[in-house]
C-alpha cells in the first residue's frame, strides 16, 4: 500500500494580485512538493514553464530577466 497524501495541500490558486514570476515560483514549489510526495521525477525549470504558460495562458519571464 502506497502513502496515503492529502492532495489539496498542492492546490494552487493564480493570485491576479501577484505577478506573473511570482505565481510561476509559488506554482514551482507546490508542483516540486507534490510530485516529490508521490515519487514522481520534478519538472526542470524549462518544463515548469510550459505547463504553467499552457495551464494560466500567461507568458512567464526567462529566468534573469
Amino acid at each position: 500500500m502506497g502513502p496515503i497524501i492529502d492532495s489539496t495541500i498542492y492546490t494552487f490558486t493564480y493570485n491576479h494580485d501577484a505577478s506573473v514570476k511570482e505565481n510561476f515560483d509559488e506554482w514551482r514549489i507546490l508542483n516540486h512538493e507534490e510530485r516529490s510526495a508521490w515519487g514522481d521525477s520534478l519538472l526542470t525549470w524549462e518544463e515548469g514553464k510550459r505547463a504553467f504558460e499552457a495551464q494560466y495562458s500567461v507568458k512567464v519571464p526567462e529566468k534573469n530577466g
